[in-house]
C-alpha cells in the first residue's frame, strides 16, 4: 500500500494518490518527490532543498533512541511491529529498521531542525524525508517516516 497527499490551500491545489500495486512506490515517488513531481506543474511550487548538514554530537543526541510503530491487523507475512534504532554516526544518524525478520540500515542527515533526508548507499540524498516531533515537554517523542509515526521508547 502506497499513498501520497499534497494540500496547498493558497494555490487551490490538492492531490492524493492511493495504490495497492508493486509499482506503487515508484509511482508515488514520481508524483510527490522526484523533481518536484506534481507540485511544479500544478501549483507552481517546488520542494525546498534538503541539503545534508553535519551536526556535532550534542545536537544529534536528542534524536538518538528506539522508536516503535505497531500495525493493527497486518496482512499475512507483514510484521506487527516496526522498530527504528537511531544512533549518532559521522555527523548524521545511523538508522536500523527492524520489522519482523527484515532488517536494514541507512543514514539520515539533518537538513534543518527536526528534519532529515534519507541517504543512499553512497551518502547522497534520496527523495525520502523524515521528521522528528517533540512532545509537550519539548523532548523528541516521535519519529515520522513514510507517513508512519513511531513513538520513542527510551
Amino acid at each position: 500500500q502506497y499513498s501520497g497527499f499534497y494540500f496547498v490551500p493558497d494555490r487551490g491545489f490538492a492531490l492524493t494518490a492511493l495504490t495497492n500495486s508493486d509499482g506503487g512506490a515508484p509511482f508515488i515517488a514520481e508524483l510527490f518527490f522526484t523533481d518536484d513531481g506534481a507540485l511544479r506543474p500544478f501549483a507552481g511550487l517546488s520542494n525546498p532543498p534538503a541539503t545534508p548538514q553535519t551536526l556535532p554530537p550534542a545536537e544529534r543526541a536528542p534524536y538518538e533512541g528506539r522508536y516503535l510503530a505497531r500495525e493493527v491487523d497486518p496482512p499475512p507475512g507483514d510484521a506487527e511491529e516496526t522498530w527504528f534504532e537511531l544512533r549518532a554516526a559521522d555527523g548524521r544518524l545511523r538508522a536500523r529498521k527492524i520489522a519482523g525478520d527484515d532488517q536494514q540500515e541507512f543514514d539520515l542527515a539533518f537538513y534543518r531542525d527536526n528534519y532529515v533526508v534519507v541517504l543512499d548507499d553512497h551518502g547522497e540524498p534520496t527523495a525520502a524525508r523524515a521528521d522528528f516531533v517533540p512532545g509537550p515537554n519539548g523532548r523528541i517523542t516521535w519519529f515520522r517516516l513514510n507517513g508512519r509515526l513511531h513513538t520513542r521508547q527510551d
